[in-house]
């Protein structure tokens, strides 16, 4: 088992996620001009404002289309190509998944792809879907407020998204409409944006022009085709049967006792993430 784990850190640490030029079951639809990463805070719990999650979220940005996606996907899919690319069986690799990074979030935004539309993957269980819908979907008021953030003269605006109000601020010395998660339409690129309740936030930390020639990949994989409703309907569905469905990828229980208390673990754990970002 040592022997393994050490094999697999030393391929980890040799591998780089701009080296590749072909990522399999994606394909190539832009190129990317910016790399913008950003701190994705979140309360899915709304009666406990101490229990606060984060992670690391990448937008690449590109001429026609963007990208955003969890760094820890992307160094997960790295990983993975690596290993494929390799010859190193997924069995071996999987031997210690500790070297993998813990994903919280599993959604990947693409704007403007198709043209017009956002295409959203996301995860449940096993189970991949995507969805699209339409782009035009905010409508922002530009507040007189200014502020400097990370050196950026920065101006505010509002808006109102699926439930919940928002306060962003935006940049016009990064003159692209864009920024985290589905936010876009302002003259600037959002630096700043979060519901005015603090549930959910989105703070810039860095902008990088990638190395020449870095491809922003669209997924192939095969995927359950749906809607945002639908999508919803699935995770609430997965939520009141969680066992089961763990029980139909493989799992299995010792008796109807330890099954019993497992459920109530996991329906426990289910009530605690009644926040989504999206409420309606």
């Amino acid at each position: 088992m040592f022997r393994i784990t050490l094999i697999l850190l030393l391929i980890v640490f040799s591998f780089s996620i701009n080296a590749q030029n072909k990522i399999k079951n994606h394909e190539a639809i832009d190129i990317a001009k910016l790399r913008c990463t950003y701190l994705f805070t979140f309360q899915r719990d709304s009666t406990n404002a101490l229990k606060i999650g984060s992670e690391r979220m990448d937008l690449f940005i590109g001429e026609k289309c963007s990208r955003y996606k969890s760094y820890g996907r992307i160094k997960m899919d790295s990983m993975i190509q690596d290993f494929e690319n390799r010859g190193i069986p997924m069995e071996i690799a999987l031997a210690d998944i500790s070297i993998f990074p813990k994903l919280k979030y599993e959604h990947q935004v693409y704007k403007n792809f198709p043209k017009g539309s956002f295409s959203v993957f996301d995860r449940v269980h096993k189970d991949k879907f995507v969805y699209d819908e339409p782009m035009d979907c905010f409508n922002w008021i530009i507040k007189s407020d200014t502020a400097t953030i990370l050196s950026y003269k920065c101006q505010k605006a509002i808006t109102n998204y699926k439930g919940r109000s928002y306060e962003a601020w935006f940049t016009k010395e990064i003159p692209l409409s864009e920024g985290p998660y589905k936010f876009h339409g302002l003259p600037g690129l959002i630096v700043k944006i979060a519901d005015t309740k603090n549930h959910y936030s989105f703070e810039l930390l860095s902008t990088i022009v990638p190395p020449k020639g870095t491809l922003i990949y669209f997924p192939t994989y095969p995927t359950i085709c749906t809607t945002r409703e639908g999508l919803m309907k699935v995770k609430r569905d997965a939520k009141q049967d969680i066992i089961k469905r763990l029980e139909d990828m493989g799992g299995s229980f010792s008796d109807p006792e330890t099954r019993e208390k497992a459920k109530k673990r996991a329906m426990e754990k289910a009530r605690r993430r009644n926040n989504p970002i999206e409420l309606l």
